[in-house]
């Protein structure tokens, strides 16, 4: 029997199924109350041999309080369980971290809280304002399909479950922590796994399990509490930028950058930082140049994209992105065709497939008007390595609008264009680079042997 009660207690108690039990069970406890003090408090008359009771004022006021009393502990009770069961709701479009503290009392449950949590939302970037905790009084069955479908819905990345168990003697509390972590999100798990087990659980690992007397509780807690939330911020930054949130992303980072801790065993996990930060800097070079050619009398985007570029170099230092949009960025801001040479040979000793660089060398040939046979063996070799070379053309066509005289222009875009089978633009640029040079009808003789005038 007692096995069964203690069944009931830990299955029933304390869950929404124990609320409409608990209702009926007070109000039949209520009734019987009610029915006692209505005999003790009521009068017996006797009218024609009929004896009845006569309730006085009084037993009105008991029976109401009576009934104000139970109605205000079944609401208690719903809110206790309210409390233990609930998870705080994400305002839309933020990012979630589940966290929850088993603690053996309610009393070393709120020490957890107060010393872990307050800390843990110290060294949280924006104070909460892009991520929340909602902490657990009461186990959550999360891998449930109900829980778990909340969870996602409200971009709950991260679950943290953090039990404390304590050992009393006559000197001091001793208690024993543990700490687990796994991401339940769905559209990150396959991409964070990898980057979870790799770095997250690494620092969850190094308070795995550790025991500490009482008067080291707030120093343990407060010390876990910050490594914890940093490793945090990196998993969620790293969910960001694989969802394409690229400013929340970037804005996360970039203060991870000054928070993450001096020391050996954050080093990969820096670099990792470090990469992805730079990632979400050339995407946005990409971005403002594409915005250049659309508009290309307006520089401020050659600005963004120069201060974009530099903020990449500091991530990685000079990568081969960095060369070739640098090179890019020379030419279009102030004609530097010798600093852009020297990025395209930083490119070549880079060797990286594929070789796009041959495309920029080829650009730079047909710019300073070299010689038709250089300009097209350049294109040649460069249109074997793919590439959007539609990207090229709107770029090539950009620096005429500004330099109409760099006439070695006409030929790569017709070069370019006979390459997208488009003959018409071919024959119109071949055309005005012909009305251009010094010796049209031997340039004509060239350019049929190539394959390249009709």
């Amino acid at each position: 029997m007692q096995i069964l009660m203690n069944k009931i207690v830990d299955e029933v108690w304390g869950k929404w199924c124990s609320v409409p039990i608990v209702f009926i069970i007070s109000i039949l406890l209520g009734i019987n109350t009610i029915g006692k003090i209505y005999s003790a408090f009521s009068e017996s008359i006797t009218d024609n041999q009929r004896t009845y009771l006569e309730p006085s004022n009084k037993t009105y006021i008991v029976i109401a309080i009576i009934i104000v009393c139970i109605l205000v502990l079944n609401l208690c009770y719903i809110f206790i369980v309210y409390r233990k069961n609930h998870i705080k709701r994400a305002r839309r479009k933020k990012t979630g971290i589940l966290i929850y503290i088993d603690a053996n009392d309610y009393k070393t449950y709120k020490d957890t809280v107060r010393k872990f949590g307050n800390e843990f939302n110290i060294n949280l970037i924006n104070k909460l304002e892009d991520i929340y905790i909602p902490f657990g009084v009461k186990p959550i069955e999360y891998k449930s399909d109900k829980v778990l479908s909340f969870l996602k819905r409200k971009r709950c990345i991260l679950y943290l479950d953090i039990h404390i168990d304590a050992d009393e003697n006559d000197d001091s509390i001793l208690y024993d922590m543990k700490i687990n972590g796994s991401i339940i999100h769905a559209k990150y798990s396959k991409e964070l796994n990898s980057e979870f087990q790799k770095v997250f659980s690494e620092k969850i690992h190094a308070f795995g399990n550790v025991i500490f007397k009482s008067n080291e509780m707030t120093k343990q807690l407060r010390v876990t509490a910050k490594d914890l939330s940093i490793a945090c911020e990196y998993i969620i930054g790293l969910s960001l930028f694989l969802n394409a949130n690229l400013k929340e992303a970037g804005d996360i980072l970039d203060e991870w950058i000054y928070k993450c801790p001096q020391s050996e065993q954050w080093d990969n996990t820096y670099k990792l930082v470090q990469q992805i930060r730079y990632n979400i800097f050339i995407i946005y070079v990409e971005i403002y140049s594409h915005k250049y050619q659309l508009q290309y009398n307006n520089e401020n985007n050659l600005d963004k994209m120069n201060e974009m570029l530099e903020k990449a170099r500091d991530c990685c230092g000079e990568t081969y992105e960095y060369c070739l949009n640098k090179a890019y960025y020379c030419i279009a801001k102030s004609q530097d065709v010798r600093t852009a040479n020297e990025l395209i040979n930083k490119c070549k000793q880079m060797k990286r497939i594929p070789l796009i660089w041959k495309y920029s060398e080829a650009f730079l040939k047909a710019y300073k008007n070299q010689s038709l046979d250089s300009i097209c063996k350049s294109y040649k070799s460069a249109l074997r390595v793919p590439y959007n070379t539609v990207e090229i053309i709107e770029f090539i066509e950009v620096i005429l609008q500004k330099e109409s005289k760099r006439i070695g222009l006409y030929l790569a875009l017709s070069i370019l264009y006979r390459n997208e089978g488009d003959d018409k633009l071919a024959d119109y640029y071949i055309d005005k680079y012909l009305s251009n040079v010094l010796n049209p009808q031997k340039a004509k003789e060239l350019l049929i042997k190539k394959g390249l005038y009709k």
